[in-house]
C-alpha cells in the first residue's frame, strides 16, 4: 500500500471517529428529551391552583412536572443599575428544568426567578446574580441564578400567579397553558401523558421525542455492525481459504510470517475465537441498545392497518412538535436530534467508503 493511500485511510477514519463521536454526543442529549412529553393544553389551559394541586398529587408518581407559560417580549429592569432588557418569560410551576435546562433550583422556590446569563450581565454587570432583586411591570423577584440559554429569557415562579399585576402577566397569566412531563427511564412519556390527562381530568394535545431519539440511537448501530460485518468476513475468509503457500518476489517476503501463523492450527483456532467473540459482541450490542418502541409492535400479526395508522400517528406527532409553542429545551432537542442523523450518515459513508478500499 502506498504512502498516498495510508493517508487517505487516514484521513476516512478520522473523519469517520470525528462524525460518530459527536452524532454520539447528540443523541445522549436527544435521550433526555425523548423521555419528556410536552402537552398543549385545552380549553384554556389550568390555573395556577389546579397546577401547583396537580404537581402535589403527582409527586408520589415519581413524574417529575412543569405546566408553564411563555409570554415573549417582556422588559425587565433593574433599579440598583437602571439597565432594561427586554426577554422572554417563562411563567412555571413545577419542575422548571423541564423548560430551561440549568434552572432546577427553582423548583424549590415559592416564588422568584432565574435569567440567563447574559440578561444578568446586562441588568447587573455580572453574571454572579444570586439575591438581586429584577423587575417587571412593578413587581420584583429575587434571583436565585442564571443558566445559559440562546435567548433572553427568565424563568419565573410568581407563588400563585392569581394576585400578579405584572404588566403582560396578568389576567390569562393565571393559566398555564403546557404541561411537559418526565417519566421514568424504560416508560413511554407519551403514555405517561395521556394517563395523567386522564386522572386529572384534562385534555390536549401530546408531543413527545420517542421517535426521533429512538432514530438516532438505533443509527448509532449502523456503523459498528458494518465494521462488525467487515472483520466477521475477513476472519471468515482466513478460516476458509488460509494463505498461499506459493507466492513470488517481495509479497513472499510480506507475508511468509503471516502466512505461518494463519495456516497453522494454532491461527487457526485463533481465527475462529476471534469470530465468535466478534459475532457475539455484535448481538450484545444489538440486544442492550437497539430500541422499538412498545407502540411499534402490533397487537396482533393479522393487523394490516397498523403500520399506517402509526405513521399517520407519527406524522401528527411530528407537526405537533413543530407547530406548537416549544420551550428552548425542545428546540434543543431537534437540532440535537438532526446534528445526531447527519453526522451519523457521514460515519456510515465514510466507513463504508474505509471498507471498499479495504475490500
Amino acid at each position: 500500500m502506498g504512502a498516498g493511500k495510508k493517508i487517505g485511510n487516514g484521513i476516512r477514519l478520522a473523519i469517520m471517529a470525528a462524525c460518530y463521536f459527536l452524532a454520539a454526543r447528540c443523541s445522549e442529549n436527544m435521550q433526555d428529551a425523548a423521555q419528556i412529553a410536552v402537552v398543549s393544553l385545552a380549553d384554556g389551559g389550568v390555573t395556577a391552583a389546579r397546577a401547583e394541586a396537580i404537581c402535589e398529587e403527582e409527586r408520589e408518581e415519581e413524574l417529575s412536572l412543569c405546566f408553564w407559560r411563555e409570554q415573549k417580549g417582556l422588559q425587565f429592569s433593574c433599579e440598583e443599575t437602571g439597565a432594561t432588557v427586554w426577554a422572554t418569560a417563562l411563567l412555571t410551576e413545577g419542575d422548571p428544568e423541564l423548560v430551561a435546562r440549568g434552572s432546577e433550583f427553582l423548583a424549590w422556590q415559592e416564588e422568584g426567578c432565574m435569567t440567563d446569563a447574559k440578561t444578568a450581565q446586562e441588568l447587573f454587570g455580572t453574571q454572579r446574580a444570586n439575591g438581586q432583586l429584577v423587575c417587571c411591570g412593578g413587581n420584583a423577584y429575587t434571583v436565585y441564578g442564571t443558566f445559559e440559554s440562546l435567548e433572553r429569557t427568565v424563568v419565573l415562579r410568581t407563588g400563585g400567579l392569581a394576585e400578579v399585576q405584572t404588566e403582560g402577566l396578568s389576567g390569562a397569566a393565571a393559566q398555564f397553558d403546557h404541561l411537559s412531563l418526565k417519566t421514568p427511564e424504560g416508560t413511554s412519556a407519551k403514555a405517561g401523558a395521556e394517563q395523567l390527562l386522564m386522572r386529572c381530568g384534562l385534555s390536549g394535545d401530546v408531543a413527545d421525542f420517542t421517535f426521533p431519539g429512538m432514530i438516532c440511537q438505533n443509527l448509532l448501530l449502523v456503523l459498528p455492525a458494518l465494521l462488525a460485518a467487515g472483520l466477521i468476513r475477513i476472519l471468515w475468509s482466513c478460516l476458509r481459504t488460509g494463505v498461499r503457500q506459493r507466492q513470488s518476489g517481495t509479497e513472499l517476503a510480506e507475508t511468509q510470517n503471516a502466512a505461518g501463523r494463519m495456516i497453522g492450527l494454532k491461527g487457526k483456532f485463533f481465527c475462529a475465537a476471534m469470530l465468535v467473540g466478534v459475532a457475539a459482541a455484535a448481538f450484545f450490542l444489538f440486544r442492550n441498545h437497539l430500541q422499538i418502541p412498545a407502540d411499534m409492535i402490533p397487537t396482533r400479526w393479522s393487523d394490516f392497518s397498523f403500520w399506517s395508522q402509526w405513521w399517520t400517528g407519527q406524522k401528527a406527532n411530528l407537526l405537533q412538535i413543530l407547530g406548537s409553542a416549544q420551550g428552548e429545551m425542545q428546540l434543543e432537542a431537534l437540532w440535537n436530534c438532526g446534528l445526531s442523523v447527519i453526522c451519523d450518515l457521514l460515519a456510515i459513508v465514510m466507513g463504508l467508503s474505509f471498507l471498499h478500499v479495504d475490500r
